[in-house]
């Protein structure tokens, strides 16, 4: 067991969309590439990644408080 590899994964998982996704349709193949026990694995294949998505959408809204804003139109 890893808990760097499980941490990196958590990481992914909250920042990556394309790999939540892929996460969600065929969880299988997309963990393939991360060292995982048979545990951490099946404890994975369980997680709703809609979790996720809130975490994401958490994180986006507290990155971008602090972000200056950009304003359009003409000069």
């Amino acid at each position: 067991m890893s808990q760097a590899t499980v941490q990196q994964l958590i990481s992914r998982l909250t920042s990556d969309a394309g790999f939540r996704s892929a996460v969600a349709t065929n969880p299988t193949s997309a963990l393939a590439g991360y060292d995982l026990t048979d545990a951490e694995r099946e404890a994975f294949l369980r997680v709703d990644m809609s979790s996720f998505d809130s975490a994401a959408s958490g994180l986006d809204e507290r990155t971008n408080k602090g972000a200056p804003r950009v304003c359009g139109g003409s000069a």
